[in-house]
């Protein structure tokens, strides 16, 4: 199982520190910019595979089960400590962590997804 951190964006349109739910989030995840938080706002928050914001995993290597996921001993050495994008996984073994139907429907690509939470206080023009 990996904990994944994931992108807030911060446009104009969005709600302004924690009366944010994406605010909340980023907080949660980084508390030690909480003054900061406070000040900006949060219109999204990214998970998937998207190049502005791909989600992050931090490797651990002495976690039993992230270490059986990824079954591969030598990435887990190497990349021990360092917070990686999700991608790194997906180059590592498509067929393992992407499966097989995905990769007999789209192919060896990366994962075309991103899902949004969305934290809006002024109308959008979409």
């Amino acid at each position: 199982m990996f904990k994944l951190t994931c992108k807030a964006q911060n446009y104009a349109w969005g709600k302004v520190g924690l009366e944010s739910v994406v605010g909340e989030i980023h907080n949660h995840h980084f508390p030690e910019q909480s003054a900061q938080t406070a000040t900006l706002p949060f219109a999204e928050y990214w998970m998937g595979d998207h190049p502005n914001g791909p989600s992050m995993i931090k490797v651990d290597k002495s976690d039993n089960l992230q270490s059986k996921i990824v079954n591969n001993s030598a990435f887990m050495e190497e990349h021990d400590g360092k917070t990686i994008p999700m991608s790194k996984l997906f180059t590592l073994d498509r067929h393992r962590f992407m499966g097989p139907k995905f990769i007999e429907k789209f192919g060896e690509r990366d994962i075309p997804y991103l899902f949004k939470v969305l934290s809006v206080r002024t109308a959008l023009s979409i």
